[in-house]
C-alpha cells in the first residue's frame, strides 16, 4: 500500500497544538504516567492498559497476544471509515533504552487526543493499531500485522530514525581447563580487551551512509554475579586479589593503589575522554591473611545503556587487573591471582558449573555482553571475528604465565538474539512524522540510524521516533512528551488521510 503525504489542515494544526500543549493533557500524560509506575507485574499492567483504552477509546478492537506471567503484548485497533488500516504505532518496554512508562503514557495519550480530533474533523479514512508491547519477542509472538509500516516510541530526542544498528550478543565460558591453581577469572581481563580492540577495528572499517563510528560499541554487561544484563553497563566489580611476596602488606598496598589510579587514568583516555565516569574508580582493602598478602578491589562504573557509552565496571577492571597480571608475569618472585569477590555468596546455588557452593572459590567464570554493527558488517563475520579474538586472547594469557592452553579454556557462544544493521531509507512515514513536526514549528531532524538495534525487525518501513534521550537515566520532560504527542497526532490523521 502507497501512502500519499497530504498537507495539514491549518485548522487541525492549531487544535493539535492547542489540545496537546495545554495544562490538560500535562496533567493527563504526568498521572498516567505515575500510575504506571506504581505497577510491577505484566498482568496488573495488561488489566490497567485495557481498562485506560476502553476510557478513551470505548469503540476500539482490544486483541491481548497470549504470554507468559512476565510479559505483555496488547494489540489496540482502532478503525477507519473504510476497510484499512494505515499505520502500526508500537511501544516496546525495555529496561535498555529508556522509561517504560513515559511512552505508555504518550501512546494512550496518543489515543486520547485521536479521538478528540476525530470527532471534531471527523474519522481517520483509514484505521490505525497501537501495539503496548514488553519486549522483541512478545512483539514478534502472533504479530499479524508485517504488512503495516510501523513507528516505534524510543528516545531519539524527537528526531526521526530510519535505519537502526544491528547487534550480536555473546556468551563466554572461561574455564582453567587442564591447569591447577587457577581459574576462569584470570581470563577475563585479556578476552575483555581483545573484544575491544576488534570492537575498534569494527569502528574503523565501518563505512555506511548514515552512520559513524559512534554507532560501533562493545559492552560487557555481567561477569559472574555482576552486572544486570548483557546489554547493560555494568556498575560494579569487585576482585580479591592474593599476592605471595616478601613486601610489607601495606606498602603494597600503597603501590598497588598508585599503578590502579595509573590505570584507571589510562581507562579514561582510552574509553571515556569525552563521557562522564566515576569520580571513584575504585577502592582497595587489606584482608587479612597468614600465608599470603590479601586485598580486596572494588571497581566502579555506571549503569546505562551502552549508546551513552557509559562507564563501565567491567572494561575497567579488565584493564586494572590485566595490566597487574602481566606486570606479574615479569617478576618471578611475585605470584598473583585474582577471583571474583562475594561470586559464590551471591549465587549459593550452581548455575549450569559455573558457581561453586556457597564459601568455595568458583574455577569457572561467566561473561556476556554484546557488539553492535553497521551495514558494513555482517552479524555471521562479526560473530567468527569477536570468536577469533576470545580465543587468542586465551592464548596470550597462557603465553604470559606459562600455561597450558587447551581449547576448554574458553566456550564462545551467540545464544541471545542477534540482528543485521538496516540501512536509513525514505519512507513515508518518517516523511509524515517530519512533516508534521515542520508543521508544528518544531526543528526536528532526519536523524542518522538509531545508535540501538531492532532485535528480530525485517522491516524496511520502521520509522523510530520519540522523546527523551538514551543518554539519560531519568524519564524525558513533560515538555518534550507533549511535543511528541503533537507530532504523533499530526502524522497519524496525514498518513491515514488517503
Amino acid at each position: 500500500m502507497t501512502m500519499q503525504i497530504t498537507p495539514q489542515d491549518p485548522a487541525m494544526v492549531d487544535f493539535i497544538r492547542e489540545r496537546a500543549g495545554g495544562d490538560a493533557y500535562a496533567a493527563y500524560l504526568r498521572d498516567k504516567r505515575n500510575e504506571l509506575s506504581s505497577l510491577a507485574k505484566a498482568t496488573q499492567i495488561t488489566n490497567w492498559l485495557e481498562q485506560q483504552i476502553r476510557n478513551v477509546c470505548p469503540e476500539a478492537v482490544i486483541e491481548k497476544v497470549p504470554s507468559d506471567s512476565n510479559h505483555f503484548n496488547i494489540c489496540v485497533t482502532i478503525p477507519g471509515t473504510m476497510n484499512q488500516t494505515g499505520i502500526l504505532w508500537r511501544v516496546q518496554v525495555s529496561a535498555l533504552t529508556g522509561d517504560r512508562s513515559s511512552h505508555l503514557a504518550l501512546l494512550l495519550a496518543q489515543l486520547k487526543l485521536m479521538a478528540e480530533v476525530g470527532g471534531k474533523f471527523g474519522p481517520s479514512q483509514a484505521g490505525s493499531v497501537y501495539q503496548f508491547v514488553s519486549d522483541d519477542e512478545s512483539a514478534a509472538r502472533g504479530e499479524r500485522y508485517v504488512n503495516l509500516p510501523v513507528i516505534m516510541l524510543e528516545p531519539t530526542d524527537l528526531n526521526v530514525c530510519t535505519g537502526h544498528v544491528g547487534v550480536v550478543n555473546y556468551r563466554c565460558k572461561l574455564s582453567p581447563g587442564k591447569n591447577a591453581n587457577m581459574n576462569g577469572v584470570e581470563l577475563f581481563p585479556f578476552v575483555v580487551l581483545s573484544l575491544e580492540s576488534e570492537s575498534r577495528r569494527l569502528k574503523r572499517e565501518t563505512n555506511s551512509p548514515g552512520f559513524d563510528a559512534s554507532h560501533v560499541y562493545s559492552n560487557h554487561g555481567t561477569l559472574g554475579s555482576y552486572g544486570q544484563h548483557p546489554a547493560i553497563t555494568c556498575d560494579r566489580v569487585a576482585i580479591e586479589l592474593t599476592t605471595r611476596t616478601n613486601a610489607n602488606p601495606d606498602r603494597l598496598a600503597m603501590k598497588l593503589t598508585q599503578f590502579l589510579e595509573e590505570a584507571s587514568t589510562e581507562y579514561v583516555t582510552r574509553y571515556a575522554p569525552n563521557n562522564e565516569v566515576n569520580a571513584k574508580h575504585f577502592d582497595i582493602t587489606v584482608l587479612p591473611s597468614t600465608d599470603a598478602q590479601n586485598f580486596r578491589v572494588n571497581v566502579y562504573g555506571q549503569t546505562g545503556h551502552p549508546a551513552a557509552q557509559t562507564d563501565n565496571a567491567i572494561t575497567k577492571a579488565a584493564l586494572l587487573f590485566g595490566g597487574l597480571l602481566k606486570m606479574s608475569g615479569k617478576y618471578p618472585g611475585i605470584q598473583a591471582y585474582g577471583r571474583l569477590a562475594d561470586n559464590s555468596v551471591k549465587n549459593p546455588k550452581p548455575q549450569s558449573g559455573l558457581t561453586g557452593v556457597s564459601g568455595i572459590a568458583e574455577t569457572s567464570v561467566l561473561l556476556q555482553g554484546l557488539q553492535t554493527l553497521t551495514p558494513t558488517h555482517l552479524t555471521k563475520d562479526v560473530q567468527k571475528r569477536m570468536t577469533e579474538a576470545a580465543t587468542d586472547a586465551v592464548k596470550k594469557y597462557c603465553k604470559l604465565r606459562s600455561r597450558k592452553y587447551d581449547a576448554s579454556m574458553i566456550e564462545m557462544t551467540f545464544n541471545g538474539v542477534s540482528s543485521e544493521a538496516f540501512p536509513p531509507t525514505p519512507i513515508a512515514t518518517a516523511q509524515a512524522l517530519q512533516s508534521a513536526s515542520n508543521a508544528l514549528g518544531y526543528d526536528t531532524n532526519h536523524a542518522q540510524a538509531w545508535p540501538v538495534w531492532c532485535a528480530g525487525n525485517q522491516r524496511t518501513s520502521l520509522a523510530i521516533f520519540g522523546p527523551g534521550k538514551i543518554s539519560r537515566v531519568a524519564p524525558p520532560d513533560l515538555e518534550d512528551l507533549q511535543k511528541a504527542l503533537e507530532i504523533s497526532v499530526l502524522a497519524t490523521r496525514t498518513i491515514n488521510a488517503k
